[in-house]
């Protein structure tokens, strides 16, 4: 963690790989620094999955799962609610 900002935490990560499942109670913002990476999001509406580059900004909605796929090495700066998130590895944490 870098600082906190508005009741959030924001910091930076490095990593390859998959995310556990979480889920947080207010929006998260994902900023890709170098690399890319995949971000799964389960909602309601059902799984939405999107690629996101280097130098490009990602939302995901506040009470919904979601996690990060790296096939390779990515750096990615989150500001992330500072309290109140979940954290699942199950194969479909709604259903947990």
């Amino acid at each position: 963690m870098l600082a906190s900002f508005d009741k959030c935490m924001v910091g930076v990560i490095r990593f390859a790989g998959e995310t556990p499942w979480e889920r947080h109670p207010g929006d998260e913002l994902l900023y890709v620094v170098e690399g890319a990476v995949d971000v799964t999001v389960l909602s309601e509406a059902g799984r939405r999955q999107a690629t996101v580059g280097q130098g490009e900004i990602f939302v995901v909605p506040r009470h919904c799962w979601h996690r990060q796929q790296a096939q390779r090495s990515v750096s990615l700066m989150f500001v992330t609610p500072a309290d109140g998130t979940d954290a699942s590895r199950a194969e479909d944490p709604r259903r947990a």
